[in-house]
């Protein structure tokens, strides 16, 4: 599923995707802001693939087990030397973004 298309390889990832020009944003939440600064921090960490976070594991989500959230297991990760939370809200402006896609 998902965590095999995660995994190929570059070649064979660009045939599968989509071409032509991208869907107009029409909205976009304090939610969506809210995940894209998660991801940020998720990745500076090294964990970009967000399944890897229990919370969001499919056999995790289906089993009904107890998880921490994604912003508890970041807590418990190191911050990254070169690229702290801090130096993520400076840098990346989500809402700067936001605007160059509606």
């Amino acid at each position: 599923g998902l965590r095999n298309w995660l995994k190929m390889d570059i070649k064979e990832l660009e045939e599968k995707l989509p071409k032509g020009k991208p869907a107009q944003v029409q909205e976009i939440s304090e939610e969506d802001r809210r995940v894209a600064q998660l991801m940020l921090r998720a990745a500076a960490r090294g964990k970009p693939n967000l399944l890897e976070f229990d919370e969001v594991d499919p056999i995790k989500m289906l089993s009904g087990f107890p998880t921490k959230t994604v912003g508890e297991e970041l807590q418990e990760l190191p911050e990254n030397p070169h690229l702290t939370d801090g130096d993520i809200e400076q840098l990346f402006n989500v809402k700067a973004a936001e605007e160059l896609l509606l």
